[in-house]
């Protein structure tokens, strides 16, 4: 087999492979994203609320993503990538921090953002997780776990959390976990008239069956690039390649593969949204990975 024709294969491979690695990153709307039906459209634009409340008093940004999968990449990989193209926190500070729950994958995340060090150590993290947020899901009450360890993060930063302020209030609002995963945009201006930000109003991508059939797509391209190579090849000698007018040949070029790439470790997720976090209103912070894990 050519040089060329092993290259056309390289190359199909690199481009098809990692679309089905992992879903795609949901796409930014306010500071809450619930695609897998735990929270539900109407608790999230609440959340939303208290989040970016806290936020102007401090500046901080806390946010938190409800996914069914981080299909093959590890949670902690999937949420550096997550946060990093959110932009969770300012872009001066690094003062963001991002809870991540894979409901399918039974597996949750605090990431924080580089400028946490001090505020929110990596011990402290875990022990959110391991004493608020698993213990919750463990009994059967995602909603509360979730509510709980943001109520913990904001205590952990120093924020001010009065009992009408807090999340761990809003549990009952939770949508049974029977009902479909909801989509609808948050609205821009919370019910209590706390807040009015600038929101996506794009449904959210699931990363689901479309990233399957764009990897089907990616892969069809692929094996038609192949043959055109193929049929070249042959035409010019026997698979030696192309050759100029006086019978010499004329090396094959490639043009190099960009992928995207964050602060940090992306995971191999394929990302849905704008890696520079436009259409939301975070502020352009970074993680290089701290933070804890937790299962249940």
């Amino acid at each position: 087999m050519s040089a060329a024709v092993l290259a056309a294969v390289a190359l199909t491979l690199a481009v098809a492979v990692p679309a089905a690695a992992a879903p795609a990153y949901p796409r930014a709307q306010g500071r809450c994203v619930d695609q897998a039906g735990v929270l539900g459209g109407a608790l999230c634009a609440r959340v939303t609320a208290i989040l970016l409340r806290d936020e102007k008093a401090t500046t901080d940004e806390i946010a938190v993503a409800v996914v069914p999968s981080t299909g093959e990449a590890a949670i902690e990989a999937w949420s550096t990538g997550l946060f990093n193209a959110w932009g969770v926190g300012k872009r001066d500070r690094d003062n963001g921090v991002l809870l991540v729950v894979a409901v399918d994958d039974r597996r949750v995340r605090l990431e924080t953002g580089r400028g946490l060090a001090r505020r929110l150590p990596d011990a402290e993290a875990a022990r959110i997780v391991d004493d608020v947020v698993t213990p919750a899901f463990r009994r059967g009450d995602r909603a509360a776990g979730i509510l709980a360890g943001l109520d913990e993060v904001r205590r952990a930063l120093g924020h001010d959390v009065p009992r009408a302020a807090r999340l761990t209030a809003l549990a009952a609002q939770a949508q049974a976990p029977t009902v479909a995963p909801v989509s609808d945009p948050v609205p821009a201006a919370d019910v209590d008239g706390l807040v009015g930000g600038d929101y996506d109003d794009e449904p959210f991508d699931s990363g689901g069956s479309d990233s399957f059939g764009g990897a089907v797509l990616l892969v069809f391209l692929g094996v038609g690039a192949l043959l055109l190579i193929l049929v070249a090849a042959g035409r010019g000698g026997g698979g030696s390649g192309p050759h100029r007018h006086d019978g010499t040949a004329i090396a094959p070029t490639w043009s190099p593969v960009h992928h995207s790439t964050f602060t940090g470790s992306s995971g191999g997720g394929s990302s849905g949204s704008d890696s520079s976090g436009s259409g939301s209103s975070f502020g352009g912070g970074g993680s290089d990975g701290g933070g804890a894990s937790g299962s249940w």
